[in-house]
């Protein structure tokens, strides 16, 4: 027997088919010619975006990457604001434009807001905000330091739940009305306060 009818038997026996045979020497596949394959049963499909169960499969990012930014806010202030809320950069939060101020009055953290108030180029409209006693006593504290800056400051402080800021407003508020100032004059706990800080009334 042939080397090559022992290599066919061979094939036969492991595979069950007989292949046909080309000639030796055809570049085609020399001694044995491909023979071709069935398709599967299960057609292979590629999984879309739907996936395999039909559900939508998404990709998580961070809350910078896809987020569209807020108008006129820079991507360094939404991130300090949206991802440091008890740890902003305060170079961040200290150089945003009035624009800016505004956003983060709106979104930021106590923290943040407290960063704020220790700015001397807000608006007077900004400033209020800063008076609203949910805020932080550190950031109304700043802000009443500060209520030279515009009108209607001094009175807004006048009426906070803390003496230390009614003392500051009797003490600095150039325009604050008469009627608040002798109200906060009869305060005894504005006046008290006054004393331990050493403030007089403005006026």
């Amino acid at each position: 027997m042939k080397d090559i009818d022992l290599v066919e038997m061979v094939v036969v026996q492991m595979t069950g088919t007989r292949q046909p045979r080309r000639p030796p020497g055809t570049p085609e596949g020399g001694q044995w010619a491909p023979s071709a394959h069935d398709e599967a049963d299960i057609p292979l499909e590629v999984p879309d975006a739907q996936g395999a169960a039909g559900g939508t499969m998404t990709t998580q990012y961070p809350t910078s990457s896809l987020s569209p930014l807020p108008d006129g806010v820079s991507q360094e202030v939404f991130d300090e604001v949206t991802n440091h809320p008890s740890d902003p950069d305060p170079y961040a939060i200290c150089g945003a434009t009035p624009r800016e101020v505004d956003w983060i009055l709106d979104n930021g953290s106590d923290v943040h807001k407290t960063l704020l108030a220790g700015r001397d180029d807000l608006s007077v409209q900004q400033y209020m905000r800063l008076l609203d006693p949910d805020l932080p006593f550190s950031a109304r504290l700043d802000t009443v330091r500060r209520c030279y800056h515009g009108p209607g400051l001094a009175e807004k402080a006048s009426y906070d739940p803390d003496p230390i800021i009614r003392a500051y407003a009797l003490s600095d508020g150039w325009d604050l009305p008469r009627d608040r100032a002798e109200a906060l004059k009869a305060d005894p706990e504005t006046v008290r306060m006054m004393d331990k800080l050493g403030l007089e009334p403005l006026g």
